[in-house]
């Protein structure tokens, strides 16, 4: 009778710590996850994994935004599983996750457009690819050499630093890996060049999307032109939802989620395939362009 007793309670005991052991399983939507956000496209990206988490309650996200490299080297380390960052991985960065035999996943999420502003003193409504890059450069430190421009004094110029996204973009693809001008003033976070150009009359900056400054009333966005291949100044467009699904702005950018791979059964999965399918309306709605969610654009007569 006593060993039939203690083998009973010794089943129980074996039950409670499995049932324990299931209820505690991480699947695609309940855990805990870490991951980084790109600086340059918190805004936006925060609200989406809020909404995972608000739509998932088991499942929690904890949220670190840093700039892009911050993000990859984290990655990297394994200190997070997931990050969301505003441009692709580079050579260098590719091969040392091969070196360390860690496989990776990406996905494009969406596209957004680098915004540039000039402070509200700066009557200047439109400008050139040309003449930025040559304002970025130093080649033009003078708003009287700017096309259009009816004042005249130094530029000052205010962006993010060489960790960020944005400054790797520019780099690249508007400046064509020539150096930035020295007196470049590198900014640690979007919020400071906003700051900046709010601040200083003769001053030229840039932004996110994300970030887009249309209630700051000491900014104005500016409309920016591209050439064509006879050098032809082409026409002005503002950084528009459509103008950037359409590529008719300039300065668009991808957007890209990395993740390890943790199988299929991972929080961090769940949240790759919610910013690939059910969050791509959020991202429409947020004002970014979403890589797979059809955009509706409507025509307005004149």
């Amino acid at each position: 009778m006593k060993k039939n007793k203690v083998s009973y309670v010794l089943m129980i005991m074996i039950f409670l710590f499995f049932g324990c052991y299931e209820e505690q399983k991480e699947t695609a939507t309940k855990g805990n996850l870490l991951i980084n956000i790109d600086e340059s496209i918190a805004p936006v990206m925060k609200d989406v994994v809020l909404d995972f988490e608000k739509t998932y309650v088991d499942a929690k996200i904890g949220k670190e935004v840093v700039s892009s490299r911050e993000a990859i080297a984290n990655l990297i380390n394994e200190k997070v599983g997931l990050i969301l960052i505003s441009r692709e991985l580079n050579e260098e960065e590719r091969e040392t996750f091969d070196r360390f035999g860690v496989k990776i996943y990406s996905y494009k999420i969406a596209m957004d457009g680098l915004v540039v502003m000039v402070n509200k003193e700066n009557t200047l409504r439109q400008i050139d690819l040309e003449d930025l890059r040559n304002i970025i450069t130093g080649k033009i430190d003078n708003w009287r050499q700017v096309k259009s421009s009816t004042i005249s004094g130094k530029i000052q110029v205010f962006g993010e630093d060489r960790n960020s996204g944005s400054y790797v973009y520019m780099k690249k693809n508007l400046l064509k890996e020539r150096d930035y001008n020295k007196s470049f003033y590198p900014c640690s976070t979007s919020t400071q060049v906003i700051d900046m150009v709010s601040k200083y009359p003769g001053s030229i900056g840039w932004v996110g999307l994300s970030w887009k400054p249309s209630e700051n009333k000491s900014i104005r966005i500016l409309e920016v032109a591209a050439y064509d291949s006879t050098s032809i100044v082409q026409n002005y467009f503002e950084p528009h939802q459509a103008h950037i699904h359409r590529r008719y702005y300039p300065l668009c950018r991808n957007l890209y989620v990395y993740s390890r791979d943790e199988g299929s059964r991972k929080v961090n999965a769940g949240l790759v395939a919610y910013l690939t399918h059910e969050g791509q309306k959020i991202i429409l709605n947020k004002g970014l362009v979403p890589a797979v969610y059809p955009v509706r654009l409507i025509q307005f007569s004149n």
